[in-house]
Protein backbone atom coordinates (compact mmCIF):
# COMPACT_ATOMS: atom_id res chain seq x y z
CA UNK A 1 0.00 0.00 0.00
CA UNK A 2 2.91 2.23 0.93
CA UNK A 3 5.23 1.62 -1.86
CA UNK A 4 5.32 0.98 -5.18
CA UNK A 5 7.27 -2.22 -5.63
CA UNK A 6 6.12 -4.93 -2.92
CA UNK A 7 8.57 -7.04 -0.69
CA UNK A 8 8.43 -10.52 0.44
CA UNK A 9 6.20 -9.49 3.42
CA UNK A 10 4.17 -7.91 1.91
CA UNK A 11 3.36 -9.77 -1.06
CA UNK A 12 3.09 -12.76 1.01
CA UNK A 13 0.07 -11.46 3.13
CA UNK A 14 -1.53 -10.09 -0.58
CA UNK A 15 -0.82 -14.17 -1.83
CA UNK A 16 -2.30 -16.02 1.38
CA UNK A 17 -4.84 -13.64 2.84
CA UNK A 18 -6.11 -11.74 -0.14
CA UNK A 19 -5.17 -8.22 1.66
CA UNK A 20 -2.45 -5.77 0.25
CA UNK A 21 0.02 -4.81 2.79
CA UNK A 22 2.33 -2.04 4.00
CA UNK A 23 5.46 -2.46 3.33
CA UNK A 24 7.83 -4.48 5.85
CA UNK A 25 4.66 -5.82 7.71
CA UNK A 26 3.31 -9.59 7.95
CA UNK A 27 -0.03 -10.19 8.28
CA UNK A 28 -1.32 -7.73 8.85
CA UNK A 29 -4.10 -5.23 7.10
CA UNK A 30 -3.13 -1.47 5.88
CA UNK A 31 -3.95 -0.01 9.10
CA UNK A 32 -0.89 -1.64 10.75
CA UNK A 33 2.36 0.88 10.26
CA UNK A 34 5.92 0.00 10.11
CA UNK A 35 7.80 0.12 13.41
CA UNK A 36 4.72 0.68 15.16
CA UNK A 37 3.60 -2.13 17.07
CA UNK A 38 0.74 -0.59 18.32
CA UNK A 39 -1.07 -0.05 15.00
CA UNK A 40 -0.74 -3.93 14.79
CA UNK A 41 -3.14 -4.81 17.50
CA UNK A 42 -6.69 -4.53 15.30
CA UNK A 43 -4.28 -5.00 12.06
CA UNK A 44 -4.88 -8.58 11.83
CA UNK A 45 -5.69 -10.59 9.11
CA UNK A 46 -6.47 -14.72 8.09
CA UNK A 47 -5.19 -16.43 6.16
CA UNK A 48 -5.00 -19.71 3.77
CA UNK A 49 -3.91 -21.33 6.70
CA UNK A 50 -6.65 -20.31 9.19
CA UNK A 51 -9.27 -20.95 6.38
CA UNK A 52 -8.02 -24.80 6.10
CA UNK A 53 -8.00 -25.15 10.16
CA UNK A 54 -11.53 -24.21 10.26
CA UNK A 55 -12.90 -26.50 7.55
CA UNK A 56 -10.75 -29.78 9.00
CA UNK A 57 -8.17 -29.87 6.87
Amino acid sequence: MDAQVGESSACATALLCGVKANYETVGLDSSARFENCYSSYDAHVPSLINWAQEQGE
